[in-house]
């Protein structure tokens, strides 16, 4: 192996490599949801339980929801929603088999994923973005990171 990585393992023992040269730096947004569920290869994020998704920016991983029952339930029992929209609940409720007790609420961070696979709070990935030089470290961040930040 080059002389340039370093092995590095989760809690659980989940192998990856990064390398030794390269500061922690922000890669992108992401949304840790928590379900309460433990998911294998999502302790490489650094969080044990639920899971990280990651995207451009965070609305853009928050239009995923739709595919999660709960957060449908909610937008389609709207009263403002158009009536055809709601229907696409009653749909996906049928085809899928919902039923209420189906209906997990997650708890969400939103936050970053760093190099190193980590995933951190808005906060944190302020502190890591104005250590590495990602952002202007005079700058009004109001003490969180936004996508908009860096990109």
């Amino acid at each position: 192996m080059d002389n340039k990585f370093e092995i590095n393992k989760t809690e659980n023992g989940l192998e990856f490599l990064t390398r030794k040269d390269a500061p922690e730096y922000i890669l992108c947004a992401a949304i840790h949801y928590d379900n309460g569920i433990e998911y294998k290869f999502q302790k490489l994020y650094g969080i044990s339980t639920g899971f990280v998704l990651c995207g451009f920016r965070h609305p853009y991983i928050i239009d995923v929801l739709p595919t999660n029952p709960y957060f449908l339930k909610r937008l389609y029992e709207d009263e403002e929603i158009d009536p055809a929209e709601k229907q696409k609940y009653e749909e996906l409720k049928y085809k899928y088999g919902w039923q209420e007790k189906d209906l997990l609420r997650c708890e969400t961070t939103q936050g970053f994923l760093t190099s190193k696979g980590r995933f951190v709070n808005r906060e944190e990935a302020l502190a890591i973005a104005r250590k590495v030089g990602q952002v202007k470290d005079d700058a009004g961040y109001k003490g969180e990171l936004f996508s908009e930040d860096l990109y």
